[in-house]
């Protein structure tokens, strides 16, 4: 299993530039503030014999280093964020040996109530992060292809939502390479599952062509939401989830 992660996990680039970019705006930043800061500062200080109050000049000096300091926190954060393509499962997955595939959803997004994340000066993760479906004969599985970078906020910048937008096609490539000729078990050890549903929790499917999402709908009336970025998917979905219905 070690080999499909390893082999076949798609080259996105896109968390790996954007915090390239970070780093780089951070530091311009960081720059600014100081020299900003120390100009200010100076000119309070040559403002002293008319009469400026020495502890205006000292509280100014305050605000410049909190000011610097949170901003050399950040680059530091940014700086330690790890962009591999892993992550663990946040649910325990029990397939049976005879439970069968009945294909799968790739480029979704979750929105909506659960999908929130957090963020602390620009760096943090995203709560569900899942980028496809799996579909069988007895669950829905909602799983994460492991693109660098998934789940996570670097430099303010949602990776997840990103990736949703742009790399749809790699989701695909990767999910058709992971589930043709394995065993499906084995093949769900390469994913990090977020959520499991079996069709006993799930008392409808429902679309909005609009916006392309689809809700699974459970039996005491709450919706979990998906954004599907191709057409093409969301046709499959809709075929795909209602069918198993």
């Amino acid at each position: 299993m070690e080999n499909i992660v390893n082999s076949n996990t798609p080259k996105d680039k896109l968390a790996g530039a954007v915090k390239g970019a970070g780093l780089v705006v951070g530091i311009y930043r960081l720059a600014k503030i100081f020299i900003l800061s120390a100009f200010f500062i100076l000119v309070l200080i040559a403002l002293t014999p008319y009469g400026m109050p020495w502890y205006i000049v000292g509280l100014a000096a305050i605000g410049a280093l909190l000011l610097i300091s949170l901003q050399v926190i950040s680059l530091v954060r940014l700086g330690q964020v790890d962009t591999a393509a892993t992550s663990p499962s946040q649910v325990e997955v029990n397939l049976s040996s005879d439970e069968k595939l009945a294909g799968y959803v790739a480029g979704v997004m979750r929105v909506g109530a659960g999908a929130g994340g957090y963020a602390v000066l620009g760096t943090g993760k995203i709560k569900n992060s899942e980028n496809a479906l799996l579909v069988t004969d007895r669950n829905v599985l909602a799983v994460t292809v492991p693109l660098a970078g998934a789940g996570k906020i670097i430099a303010g910048t949602n990776i997840t939502t990103w990736q949703w937008l742009m790399s749809s096609k790699k989701i695909k490539d990767w999910l058709e390479v992971a589930l043709t000729d394995r065993p499906l078990a084995e093949a769900v050890r390469g994913l990090s599952v977020n959520q499991v549903w079996s069709w006993a929790e799930i008392e409808k499917v429902e679309s909005d062509e609009r916006s392309q999402s689809i809700f699974l709908v459970r039996p005491d009336g709450q919706k979990t939401r998906y954004a599907v970025r191709d057409k093409d998917e969301f046709a499959k979905a809709k075929q795909l989830l209602k069918k198993e219905i």
